[in-house]
């Protein structure tokens, strides 16, 4: 039985906190049919707003390429894969580390290991590093591992690579806060800096431009098999590396499945209910298990506008058949904004509705990803939408009966049928580079971002997932690696600043895992759509949408608690329209046709 599922990197502590996806678009009201595949989602009155195409939903279990990808990205007969006007890294997978149960051959479904191979091969066969200091700045997800001389992993690393790697590490929330915007603005970068891949951060390509190192020639097309293992990232990764038909940065890959919906199966299984395949079953469910005299709620999410109790992270939005952030009419090239379909205008109407209905938990208004998480773990709401990656199972923090069954609810449709889901983003974020640097010291410095990205099952992976044999991790009775005390306090946050593809696979053992997870992203990929302005950049968007996206946000927040009435909703997104929408559109729109012309 699962006693836990959360979010995180497989096999990774967890980050400690997150930002979230672009703003989605949700239906209203009674629940209205997910559009028919290839049909144009129907904007609401605000003008400004172009029909599109709603991306296509897959119909196969197991898909071999993601639904509904935007056609601005073409694949020649060469094999060559084309986004925003460049070639993208050639893709050549890590050929080691067998999989006990094999994944897709595009990535979309991970390749799943019941234990660490015991077999394991070196990836990097030749010195990195030319003995030079690496200044490395990123982020944390805990706490601030010891310094480089009581870090017996770190000085390993150091040692393989053949450089000081001085890494500044920042918690997540300082990190992105200020840490990131400061560096940039005070003009002295670091060596390699992350940027997390998210419109709450305000990039412009003016800034990449000016200040950062073009990796057009070092990585594009056939030039990344000198590194081998940044050519085992996955293409889909690489897709918002790109500015200005420019490669600019080394992704952390995601998988496709950043957000899920999970529910507590022991709660169904007690009230003899199977999983909702409707919007009126669902509603049904949550006011069902909505039972305040026993500290039971229908579903808990975060507050704040990026939110907007589930509306703004494709949740509901998804369900209504609101198309993932902007969808694209393929013919004319045009762009529609989720906000503007009726679709989404619909989820926002029902999601006021769940408030209404008193469904959400009433600490909803103050919980973050990770208190919301804790306190469905604990078993305060039977339903949760929670972000990240899964990071596997765990026990929970106190002891329940029944003992948890967290399980994904599989996609359904607001008016039945299978439904759509939103992929999330292709990558957490991506390392860049200042532009001052030689062409030596940034082949280099690539050469250790291969060494860092190590794939799974290697020994630098090894390494770098759980540190020093005997000193920072053991081996339990199937040899997978299991931290110790001082493995834990040292843990390095090497993959953030560069990842390998991600695997199934947890260093404990559970008999589900990982064909479970496999089985859960087959139903995922089968009605997986994407978004369309992936690879593709609107300036105004960069510049303005963070500021838009969050005055939306708080509207929508308004409407759904009741203290701002529906009517205003039109309003509103005439206001976002106006303020960023319709020249995002049209930037959007020029920025595909031009890159359908050089693909």
């Amino acid at each position: 039985m699962l006693a836990w599922l959360g979010v995180g990197s497989i096999g990774i502590p967890l980050l400690a906190a997150c930002s979230t996806a672009a703003p989605a678009a949700a239906p209203t009201g009674a629940p209205a049919a997910a559009p028919t595949v290839g049909a144009a989602p129907k904007p609401t009155s605000p003008p400004g707003a172009a029909a599109t195409s709603a991306p296509a939903a897959a119909a196969t279990s197991a898909p071999a390429a993601a639904a509904g990808a935007p056609t601005a990205i073409t694949a020649p007969a060469s094999g060559k894969v084309v986004v925003g006007g460049v070639t993208l890294p050639t893709y050549a997978p890590y050929a080691g580390a067998r999989p006990d149960s094999p994944g897709s051959p595009d990535g979309m479904i991970d390749n799943g290991y019941k234990a660490y191979p015991a077999t394991r091969a070196k990836s990097v066969t030749t010195t990195p590093g030319d003995g030079s200091d690496i200044n490395i700045m990123t982020y944390t997800g805990g706490a601030v591992p010891p310094a480089v001389d009581s870090n017996p992993g770190w000085q390993q690393v150091n040692k393989e690579v053949g450089a000081n790697l001085k890494v500044n590490m920042t918690p997540f929330a300082d990190y992105f806060g200020t840490k990131l915007q400061v560096t940039i603005a005070g003009g002295e970068l670091p060596d390699l800096f992350f940027i997390i891949a998210d419109p709450g951060i305000t990039l412009v390509p003016e800034f990449f431009n000016a200040k950062v190192a073009d990796l057009t020639p070092f990585v594009s097309g056939d030039a990344v098999k000198d590194y081998p293992n940044l050519a085992a990232i996955p293409t889909r990764a690489w897709k918002t590396t790109i500015f200005d038909a420019k490669i600019y940065g080394v992704p952390v890959p995601l998988r496709p499945y950043f957000w899920w919906y999970w529910v507590h199966q022991e709660l169904l299984d007690q009230a003899g209910l199977k999983q909702p395949t409707n919007a009126d079953e669902m509603k049904q469910h949550l006011t069902q298990f909505t039972q305040p005299n026993s500290g039971l709620w229908g579903i808990g999410v975060e507050a704040g506008p990026i939110y907007a109790y589930g509306l703004w992270m494709g949740l509901f939005s998804s369900i209504f058949g609101a198309p993932n952030n902007w969808a694209v009419d393929p013919a004319s090239g045009k762009f529609t904004a989720t906000f503007e379909t009726d679709q989404y205008k619909q989820a926002t109407q029902y999601v006021k509705d769940l408030y209404t209905a008193g469904v959400f938990h009433p600490d909803s208004s103050n919980y973050n990803t990770i208190s919301a998480r804790d306190a469905f773990q604990a078993r305060k709401f039977a339903y949760r939408y929670d972000g990240l990656e899964m990071y596997g199972w765990r026990k929970p923090p106190v002891q329940l009966t029944p003992p948890p069954n967290i399980q994904l609810v599989k996609p359904f449709g607001a008016s039945g049928g299978p439904g759509m889901y939103w992929f999330g983003r292709p990558n957490f974020g991506y390392v860049v580079m200042p532009n001052t640097l030689s062409q030596d010291r940034i082949k280099m410095l690539l050469r250790v971002l291969n060494y860092l990205a190590a794939p799974f099952g290697t020994e630098e992976d090894l390494l770098l997932r759980f540190g020093v044999q005997d000193v920072e991790w053991t081996a339990d009775a199937n040899g997978s690696p299991q931290f110790t005390d001082k493995g834990m306090t040292d843990f390095m946050p090497w993959r953030n600043i560069v990842a390998p593809a991600p695997v199934a696979y947890l260093p404990v053992t559970v008999p589900e895992f990982p064909t479970l997870l496999q089985q859960w992203e087959m139903e995922l990929a089968a009605v997986g759509v994407e978004d369309a302005s992936v690879g593709l950049v609107s300036r105004t968007y960069a510049q303005k949408g963070a500021t838009a996206n969050r005055t939306l946000g708080d509207g929508f927040d308004d409407i759904v608690t009741g203290r701002r009435p529906f009517s205003d909703y039109d309003g509103l997104v005439k206001d976002w329209l106006d303020a960023v929408g319709t020249t995002a559109k049209m930037e959007y729109q020029q920025a595909y046709t031009a890159a359908q012309s050089k693909a």
